[in-house]
């Protein structure tokens, strides 16, 4: 960070044009700016929703950020010109006329689901696509979400290769036996561009010689003090040659062994009581390990090598794939902002979005960073990267503060917030006393220099309290029966003496922390506290926790004492849950169900609902076995016939029974089997046979790969205690927040690779250990583990609970480390291996003192300490309390995807006579919605006896009532009284006499004796089993456009030899969904299987008015040739499932359109329509809308 001091922001004063920092300290309303800047870029400089460009880190802050902008807008609008307006709607409107700013308002908010609100990732993938020449980007480009597979896949090819190459084979499975193991070390490396480096052959030959050319200036020292000072002529004679086989040694090769001769140096054995000789070889001591740092060498030399080749590998492979992941989109735009190319991409960019707000920009690296520094150069643009580097706290997902201390340096303004609207007064002096270091006066505040705790030269600047305006002032915290009000800031201490024997172990100490505040929180509960005018809910109190185990513990402790609480940080694969293995014992035992070792396999699980004793019971009783049998062959055979989700949800609704001795874990239960379910769903879309389904499952249960799709979800959203990772708590707030291992201390073990930044600010990656890069390592990490805590006080609205224990190195804790605790304390309480701490080196206890200014259990207003006196040893279960939530109303976050939905031909068909009709959210049944003119009720008349076929009205009701009469119909033995009170019930006028009855009857019976082909098939043969009335479809639409069906029509028209068929044109928009319908009919005569639809389309008053000349006319002029098509396509697929080596043109007959008012015996070929569309054709309807949908699009 530069020296220039950082100005108060005011949001309606700061410039609107040039680069601005904005450090906004936890708490202070960082998005309550964005928005106003938002609305002033909007208003002053014109611009547009789709310029203004929004950047953050995740989907959900997008989503976020978008409501909040909207709400700001919508409030401003509301507020313009009136008298209550607040200071910044005031001073922003004085520059502005009053129309103009309501209708660009106005016209923002109708164009906000365009406004350019992105994540990183999607503002790459966005320029990427719409620049693709500029980009240089290849098309057809797939982006995955996670590449690991292919990650991993490359690592194993090269263990193959490696396998060529015996040396280098040796070397690297020395420390990496499988590709496996390699990846997980080096996953993050494989993926990064920053350099990787290790001690050299070179770096050691070097420190040889440095302590060689050291040495040679005392060599006469030595031979004084330790040859010349022997008395006896051999033990001089020896001492010479000792040093005379040091110095060849230091002289030759740093691989080479260590004389015997030499060792008593490097041992100090030659000098146990001479310090001054001891200083003079202190530099050859420390050389003791030198073959085995040369033999180190070699390796990380070799794995150094094979991290390089493999970088390379998967660029090549990403692009043989034409694969892209998160990463490569941001590194594809910093490289194409720095190609040839790059000053034109940069200055169409600028162009496009002339201001951009990037929040969280903290968390921003090197790459990220490098294409806003390319975009924004000219000083008409603007740029304002908004952050807190206090809450730089995600290095381990490449978040780089030393990006935004880059930032700072070019930026031309500087601004702060300091002022905290999140927390109470109190409270926020507990935790500005704690970081600054010492008592700050308040006048003083913002001039009191920053003291240095986060490291990085990021400064603390106290902040202070918004006062009436502060979310926590307006719900304080009550406690009436507290003789004084409790601190807000309190230091618990447990001194290690609590154990009451020589050693306490790490488990059980943690296990006694988690064991108070259950009881703290009994307290808190207990109906006395009150927030504002409410009692105090469970979900009011959060825990922040650094691990899983951290979790489970404070779980554990919370249950013991009543209290339910869910972890909302869990990232555990659902595929290695216990419900995974239970769900692949059933389906094995449903899949191979004779096999009875299987089959019982399967019925021991959950799934089954059976107890010990039903399992007991049923190996002395072989009918109830068999019947247990049938019932799982029912499940196979729902699987085969309906597909795995039917089966699956049938046996979860009928039978699971979550594990009866975990009650706790049934919520947890029923999420990870609905969870497991709906990932096979989705499988099987590709693994569609049951046994390729099963075998998809073992293969992921065996993968060590995570996704985001498998992590565990969350059981419960009810009004629960929440226990959250610090990492995962950012950007949170709670009203009382528990810290309960603060004080705990670094891990001592050795990791494969560690990271730090050289002196020109670049991340390197280090292999094994070197005195420079290892305290670098180290003091980033200690810096971020302040920092970290940072996050987590700040959380706090009213209260912050800080647990310390003396834990193994606490000086490395992160409080330890934000107090300065001194470097020569205790180990304190570790592991069960016999580390012991001694009680009178606690070094807390003077800590907490110095820092709260008082003695233990004294508390102030904002801070105090507690010293715990005894353990908890048991914890009474609290009674529960009706504490209901007061009911909230949820914000949907979602985005409504407007191209995905059920449609139907019917949408299609009016698609085409109507373009801007869309195809959501059209689910009505498919009932020849086109035949729909007026209800013309107007009677024709006619003396002859078919006139009836004329003279039914025209319109849907004739419609519905020949395809209901038809559907319900036996054609070979017809009720005709049935059919006389369907009549009825449709037209009662009409068909009030005998005679009308008739005339309907003979109508009906003509249209099933209607021959309909050469061989004389007609409707009156076909049996009921020979046929399938209103058969219900769907299948998925993937990728498909209008234009892409309206195409395929026209090839089916040319195909069935109408060349001159007028072209047909549907909308380009996607199709995506589900396309849905019923079929009139499916009959199956001899072997062949047909679609059969009935039209109720009146043509004209004569049987001659419906030759087939005429009803292809009007087939063509309705589509429903398209509609034949996608029938045709449904009964195709059907097949396919139900007859085995199903082939199209043996098995399918062809599709019948049958216009009942023109069917007669008496008249061949009217009333008849009858086509077999090629099977080129249907197959090519079957890849287009089953092809996967492009990058970007929904699924």
């Amino acid at each position: 960070m530069n020296e220039r001091m950082p100005q108060p922001l005011v949001a309606e004063e700061i410039p609107l044009t040039g680069r601005h920092l904005i450090e906004a300290s936890a708490g202070t309303g960082k998005t309550y700016n964005i928005t106003r800047l938002y609305a002033r870029l909007l208003l002053e400089q014109k611009l547009s929703v789709q310029q203004i460009l929004v950047v953050t880190f995740t989907r959900a802050a997008t989503e976020e950020l978008r409501g909040r902008v909207a709400s700001y807008l919508r409030e401003l609008l509301h507020q313009w010109g009136s008298p209550d307006a607040d200071d910044f709607a005031q001073t922003v409107r004085a520059r502005l006329t009053d129309q103009e700013a309501r209708l660009r308002l106005r016209d923002a908010l109708q164009n906000l689901d365009e406004a350019a609100i992105y994540t990183i990732h999607g503002y790459c993938k966005r320029v990427l696509t719409q620049q693709a020449f500029a980009s240089g980007i290849p098309f057809e480009v797939t982006m995955e979400a996670d590449t690991s597979e292919l990650v991993l896949q490359v690592t194993a090819d090269a263990w193959r290769r490696l396998a060529q190459e015996p040396e280098r084979y040796c070397r690297v499975t020395e420390r990496f036996p499988t590709p496996d193991k390699f990846y997980q070390a080096f996953r993050q490396v494989l993926t990064s561009e920053a350099r990787v480096e290790a001690e050299t052959w070179e770096d050691l030959q070097q420190l040889k010689q440095v302590v060689l050319q050291g040495l040679h200036p005392q060599l006469e020292f030595l031979r004084n003090e330790l040859i010349r000072s022997r008395k006896k002529p051999a033990e001089v004679e020896q001492r010479e040659g000792e040093l005379a086989d040091l110095l060849s040694w230091l002289a030759d090769a740093p691989e080479l062994p260590i004389p015997a001769s030499v060792a008593s140096f490097l041992h100090g054995r030659r000098y146990p009581k001479r310090a001054d000789i001891a200083e003079v070889l202190e530099p050859v001591k420390a050389l003791k390990d030198l073959p085995e740092r040369c033999h180190k060498s070699a390796v990380n030399a070799e794995l150094i090598a094979l991290l390089n080749e493999l970088r390379t590998r998967i660029q090549h492979e990403k692009q043989r794939q034409r694969v892209l992941d998160f990463n490569d989109l941001v590194t594809q735009l910093r490289d194409a902002l720095q190609g040839a190319q790059g000053a034109a991409l940069a200055h169409t960019l600028a162009e496009t979005f002339p201001a951009a707000l990037l929040d969280e920009f903290q968390d921003t690296d090197p790459q990220q960073y490098a294409i806003f520094d390319a975009v924004y150069q000219s000083p008409e643009t603007a740029l304002y990267m908004i952050g807190d580097p206090k809450q730089a706290i995600y290095s381990f997902r490449g978040g780089d503060v030393y990006a935004y201390l880059q930032a700072g340096q070019t930026a031309d303004y500087l601004w702060s917030m300091d002022t905290n609207f999140r927390s109470s007064p109190t409270l926020i002096q507990g935790y500005n006393r704690l970081f600054y270091g010492a008592p700050v006066p308040e006048d003083e505040a913002g001039l009191a220099p920053s003291y240095r705790v986060f490291g990085a030269q990021i400064g603390y600047r106290p902040v202070k309290d918004g006062g009436i305006a502060s979310k926590a002032n307006k719900t304080p915290l009550h406690e009436p029966a507290a003789e004084q009000a409790p601190a807000a800031l309190q230091l618990v201490h447990f001194p290690l003496h609590l154990a009451d024997q020589e050693k306490y172990f790490l488990a059980e100490f943690r296990q006694a922390i988690a064991a108070w505040c259950a009881q703290e929180v009994q307290r808190l509960m207990g109906g006395h506290v009150r927030r504002g005018e409410q009692p105090l809910q469970e979900a009011d109190i959060a825990f922040l926790v650094r691990s899983k185990t951290e979790a489970e513990v404070m779980q554990e402790a919370l249950r013991a004492a009543g209290f339910a609480s869910v972890f909302l940080s869990a990232r555990d694969n659902v595929l290695q849950s216990p419900e995974a293995v239970q769900l692949e014992k059933a389906l094995t035992g449903i899949l191979y169900a004779e096999d009875d070792r299987l089959l019982l396999a399967a019925l021991v699980s959950p799934l089954f609902g059976l107890t010990a004793q039903d399992i007991l019971a049923l190996q002395d009783d072989e009918h109830a076995w068999e019947q247990q049998r049938t019932y799982v062959l029912g499940l196979r055979e729902q699987w085969q016939r309906h597909g795995f989700i039917t089966m699956a949800l049938n046996l979860v609704h009928d039978r699971y029974r979550p594990d009866a001795q975990q009650r706790e874990r049934h919520e947890r239960a029923m999420t990870n089997m609905l969870h497991l379910l709906e990932l096979l769903q989705q499988a099987s879309q590709q693994e569609s046979e049951p046994w390729q389904l099963l075998e998809w499952l073992r293969l992921q249960q065996r993968s060590n790969l995570s996704r985001q799709e498998v992590e565990l979800r969350l059981e419960s959203d009810a009004n629960l205690i929440r226990i959250i990772t610090q990492h995962s708590s950012k950007g949170l707030e709670y009203p009382i927040v528990f810290v309960p291992f603060a004080t705990y201390g670094a891990s001592n073990r050795a990791t494969n690779v560690m990271a730090y930044h050289d002196r020109n600010g670049d991340m390197v990656w280090r292999l094994g250990a070197g005195d420079d890069a290892t305290k670098a390592a180290q003091r980033e990490q200690e810096e971020e583990r302040v920092r970290l805590l940072y996050v987590a006080v700040t959380r706090a609205e009213q209260r912050c609970y800080l647990c310390v224990a003396n834990f193994a190195r606490p000086q490395t804790s992160a409080l330890g480390l934000a107090l300065g605790l001194p470097l020569a304390v205790s180990q304190g309480a570790t592991t069960e291996q016999g580390e012991e701490a001694s009680v009178s080196s606690d070094p807390w206890p003077d800590a907490l003192r110095t820092l709260c200014a008082t003695d233990a259990n004294q508390s102030r207003a904002d801070m105090g300490w507690t010293k715990v006196e005894q353990l908890v040893e048991t914890i009474p279960i609290a009674p529960t309390m009706d504490h209901q939530a007061p009911p909230t109303v949820s914000t949907f976050a979602g985005r409504i995807e407007r191209h995905w939905g059920l449609s139907s031909f019917s949408a299609l068909a009016r698609s085409l006579t109507q373009a801007q009709v869309g195809y959501g959210d059209l689910s009505r049944r498919d009932r020849d919605q086109q035949e729909a003119g007026s209800e013309e009720l107007t009677l024709r008349k006619s003396a002859d006896r078919l006139a009836m076929r004329f003279r039914l009205p025209k319109g849907a009701r004739a419609g519905n009532l020949l395809h209901d009469t038809l559907e319900h119909m036996n054609f070979t033995d017809p009720d005709w009284s049935a059919v006389a009170q369907r009549a009825q019930e449709h037209f009662g006028q009409l068909f009030s006499n005998t005679a009308a009855l008739t005339d309907l009857q003979v109508w009906l019976q003509a249209c099933l004796n209607t021959p309909l082909n050469a061989e004389g098939l007609s409707l009156s043969q076909l049996g009921l089993r020979q046929t399938l009335r209103e058969a219900e479809f769907y299948f998925p639409l993937h990728g498909s456009t209008g234009r892409d069906l309206a195409r395929l029509l026209q090839a089916h028209r040319r195909s069935v030899g109408k060349e001159d068929a007028a072209s047909v044109e549907l909308p380009a928009r996607q199709l995506e969904g589900m396309m849905h319908g019923f079929i009139d009919l499916i009959f199956v005569s001899d072997g062949r299987y047909y679609v059969c639809d009935y039209k109720s389309t009146w043509l004209g008053d004569q049987l001659s008015a419906y030759t087939p000349d005429a009803l292809q006319r009007n087939i063509e002029q309705h589509w429903y040739d398209l509609q034949y098509l996608i029938y045709s396509l449904a009964l195709h697929r059907y097949l396919q499932q139900r007859i085995p080596d199903y082939r199209m043109s043996e098995h399918f007959g062809g599709v019948y359109y049958l216009y009942l008012r023109g069917m007669a015996p008496e008249s061949p070929g009217t009333g008849v329509n009858f086509v077999r569309p090629d099977p080129s054709i249907i197959e090519r309807l079957d890849a287009l809308v089953g092809a996967q949908p492009e990058e970007g699009r929904p699924v």
